[in-house]
């Protein structure tokens, strides 16, 4: 457990100030599974914050959202005061929920859940989609989620971060079996989203990216597609080392002058030293 602040090495000299950029991305949210076809799930929040000095020693909370099941919303993530937004649920014969990223609707005439439920700006994430017949696609962190027709919407895209991978993309949503002929296959956005069910199975979310999942395809072999969980990304100067209380954590990578670590679950705190 660390005792106090420092910011300097026992030996070989001082280290750099401990300037870590973070990513926070909440629990994506599952797809619809309904009698009709069913809207993606929103992804989760995703927020991004520049550089910032920060102590060694000196425990950090952080907690990371799970993802939502099938028909559910996701979970807020949270590091040191900030967080992000729960994603919101894909829904079937109804308006998509509201999230960091809206869910899908199902059925004629609904519409996607709003994003940005947290009030953020820039924005954590953007609408569900609109519908015609089918499940629309959730939406992603950088795009709303796409309109459906008879087959569903595609989700809406994600957003890349400093390590160069893209996260919280909206899962697509599910086919209208009697309408959509060969009941085409929505896709789930760049970062994690999940296919909705068409003519092909569905799926969910991707883990530690907050996608959301698929929704499923109306009245024949319906299944359930849950979202992805979230992620705390964190970037700092290759001469400090990470440690978790009660969280877990991933390897660090080091980039040039940097290294790269993920909370990827549970609740606690971190510390660098």
């Amino acid at each position: 457990m660390p005792l106090g602040a420092a910011r300097f090495a026992l030996s070989g000299g001082a280290k750099p100030d401990l300037m870590v950029a973070v990513l926070i991305v909440a629990g994506g949210a599952g797809g619809a599974n309904g009698n009709d076809a069913g809207g993606g799930g929103g992804a989760g929040g995703y927020r991004t914050f520049s550089e910032t000095l920060l102590l060694g020693d000196t425990n950090y909370t952080t907690y990371v959202g799970a993802a939502g099941s099938a028909g559910g919303n996701g979970n807020t993530s949270h590091f040191n005061g900030n967080q992000s937004s729960y994603g919101g649920a894909g829904r079937a014969n109804s308006n998509g929920n509201s999230g960091g990223s809206g869910g899908g609707a199902g059925w004629q005439g609904q519409t996607g859940g709003s994003g940005n439920v947290g009030g953020y700006s820039p924005a954590e994430g953007k609408n569900g989609g609109n519908v015609y017949y089918a499940g629309s696609g959730g939406g992603g962190a950088s795009q709303t989620g796409g309109f459906s027709g008879t087959s569903g919407g595609n989700g809406g895209n994600g957003s890349q971060w400093l390590d160069g991978n893209y996260y919280a993309g909206g899962g697509g949503g599910g086919a209208d079996y009697y309408r959509s002929g060969n009941n085409v296959q929505s896709q789930g956005g760049q970062g994690g989203g999940g296919k909705g069910q068409g003519n092909g199975q569905g799926e969910a979310g991707t883990v530690n990216t907050g996608g959301g999942g698929g929704g499923s395809r109306s009245h024949v072999n319906r299944a359930s597609f849950p979202g992805g969980s979230g992620v705390i990304g964190l970037r700092y100067p290759k001469q400090w080392n990470l440690n978790a209380n009660t969280v877990t954590i991933s390897s660090e990578t080091v980039s040039g002058d940097y290294k790269f670590a993920y909370v990827t679950a549970s609740s606690g705190s971190v510390y660098w030293n």
